[in-house]
């Protein structure tokens, strides 16, 4: 099976077909092929993480990851796809800064120099903000029992989406108060549960917790993440299409619950399960006139945005890491995320003549669409 050219699977039953790169698409296809289904990956016409232009390939989002033990849910996917040696070969761990006028705070991975800086920004006050910093660490872990003991529920589907509801708020761990950050710019990870339905104190400390513990970056960002985790679905014996590969028509009748036709194959595809991880409104342009229409349907008051620009390598700003998060007051979400990235060209190598800066930010935005 090769990643480039069209290569018909050998067969046309499936227990599950992935249409797109999105992450939990590729994920879902590596564990269930571990797990002995049989599973088809389609990729999507267009990209999620990642656009070419002028020979160059910009990230259309953060490549952003918290360090895998973390995250006790891909930690335990990682583990059981055996997947570890390979993600730790492909990316790197950085130092994390915080700037706000007037402060520039580096929580480098050495613990040493992690110290020297907190002692030359905190001076007297270092040990307070190693507590407050440990307590929000301890929050983000305490809510992996939470997260292990979600309810099987689809929240796509009205009344299911009512029972999530009622168990979130019968929670009351979710609600508990989260530990104050020592300062007020440690808190302005929040930026990240932007897509969060339901924000709580602890949602929200989780997320600083997982950065506060470690950032990571793989070789070409979430592109890279993607590409490591096709190659051991592939591996592990899921069917892999290449990237000319498009889906043409879907069905929802029959003797199967999907039917689809694909480019350069005559015979009909049947899976019992479909999961989507592409733009919606790509996806909706496949559906057939029906109930299924809905969607096309989109309604986003908040989004992460990101600007790119590529910068000559002496033009980049002395002292300027890797990830910086800038806390701007005037800024809507409170904070720029920017990154420091290789200027990946559009044939694989690096042009180490340039740098990617990338900044992101939480913007309000107005987008209802009801086609």
């Amino acid at each position: 099976m090769t990643q480039s050219g069209h290569q018909p699977p050998a067969r046309h039953l499936y227990d599950l077909i992935t249409v797109g790169d999105q992450f939990g698409a590729v994920a879902s296809a590596a564990i269930l092929a571990k797990r002995g289904f049989r599973v088809l990956h389609i990729p999507s016409e267009v990209s999620t993480t990642s656009y070419n232009y002028e020979g160059y390939t910009w990230p259309s989002t953060h490549s952003l990851l918290p360090r895998v033990s973390t995250s006790s849910l891909f930690a335990r996917l990682v583990r059981e796809i055996d997947l570890e040696r390979d993600l730790k070969a492909a990316s790197h761990e950085v130092a994390f800064q915080y700037v706000k006028p007037g402060m520039r705070l580096s929580l480098a991975v050495d613990q040493s120099r992690r110290e020297k800086e907190l002692r030359r920004v905190f001076k007297d006050a270092s040990a307070d903000f190693e507590a407050s910093d440990e307590a929000i660490k301890a929050a983000s872990i305490a809510a992996d029992a939470v997260i292990d003991h979600l309810p099987d529920l689809h929240p796509r589907l009205p009344w299911q989406r009512w029972k999530l509801n009622k168990w979130i708020a019968q929670t009351t761990s979710l609600h508990a108060a989260a530990p104050p950050p020592f300062d007020a710019f440690l808190s302005v990870p929040e930026m990240f549960a932007a897509y969060v339905s339901h924000a709580s104190p602890l949602t929200k400390s989780r997320t600083a917790g997982q950065l506060q513990s470690g950032v990571t970056h793989f070789e070409r960002g979430r592109d890279g993440l993607t590409k490591l985790m096709l190659q051991r679905a592939r591996s592990l014996g899921a069917d892999i299409y290449g990237g000319d590969t498009k889906v043409e028509s879907l069905s929802f009748s029959g003797p199967l619950p999907v039917s689809m036709k694909v480019t350069g194959k005559d015979a009909t595809l049947h899976t019992t399960c479909l999961l989507v991880g592409m733009p919606g409104r790509s996806f909706a342009k496949l559906v057939p006139q029906s109930r299924f229409r809905r969607t096309d349907s989109l309604s986003c008051t908040h989004a992460l945005m990101t600007l790119n620009a590529l910068v000559p390598v002496q033009a980049i700003p002395p002292g300027l890491g890797e990830c910086t998060i800038a806390k701007t007051p005037t800024q809507d979400g409170g904070a720029v995320l920017i990154e420091l990235t290789p200027a990946w060209q559009a044939d694989g190598s690096a042009d180490k003549r340039y740098r990617m800066i990338s900044f992101t930010t939480r913007a309000s935005i107005s987008l209802r669409e009801n086609e």
